[in-house]
């Protein structure tokens, strides 16, 4: 894989950490093999001793987003947003589950900003139109989001946290990318 790597872009290795530790990457799996398989040496070495509250370059994410689909076999989108929505799901259930339980979804989407700066270092997420049951947001000054597959994961991961509301279902979209930015809509009920 090449991904250039300009400056550390950095974000809460919780989600990475599941999922390098849920049973179908169990060490020793084929399937982990083949994952791992897929990157360099210093990757590895940084995902073997990762810690859920560590913080991580997201670049090295978006090429393990790339090595999951591919090592996994996650053959199309829908694939890819189920994968990372679930273990996405489940890490924040961990900490942020009865919080979340309290907030109605409009409530959690005002404060999108502040919940995305819990996770991540650089770039900014901005959602500032709104519906009854449907929400329309940015992300916006961070490079990965370029990438299709980790706008995919983002996206699952905002479907996700919204989903720990109690709002069901939720179902995101990808409307326009640019070299830094990401806009989506997601809806819900």
């Amino acid at each position: 894989m090449s991904i250039a790597t300009t400056e550390p872009l950095l974000h809460r290795a919780m989600v990475v950490w599941h999922m390098l530790r849920s049973p179908r990457l169990a060490p020793g799996s084929a399937a982990r093999e083949r994952v791992l398989g897929k990157l360099d040496q210093s990757d590895r070495e940084i995902l073997e001793h990762v810690r859920p509250a560590d913080w991580v370059d997201e670049w090295l994410t978006v090429r393990l987003t790339e090595a999951l689909v591919d090592g996994l076999g996650l053959a199309d989108d829908e694939t890819v947003r189920k994968y990372f929505r679930d273990h996405q799901t489940v890490a924040y259930s961990r900490v942020y589950k009865m919080v979340l339980s309290f907030l109605k979804p409009r409530t959690l989407l005002d404060r999108a900003g502040w919940f995305w700066t819990r996770q991540h270092r650089s770039g900014q997420l901005v959602v500032d139109r709104f519906g009854d049951d449907w929400a329309k947001g940015r992300i916006v000054d961070h490079p990965p989001i370029a990438h299709r597959l980790y706008a995919i994961a983002v996206l699952a991961g905002i479907e996700a946290t919204l989903a720990l509301t109690g709002a069901a279902p939720v179902r995101g979209e990808i409307v326009a990318t640019g070299p830094d930015w990401a806009e989506f809509e997601v809806r819900w009920g």
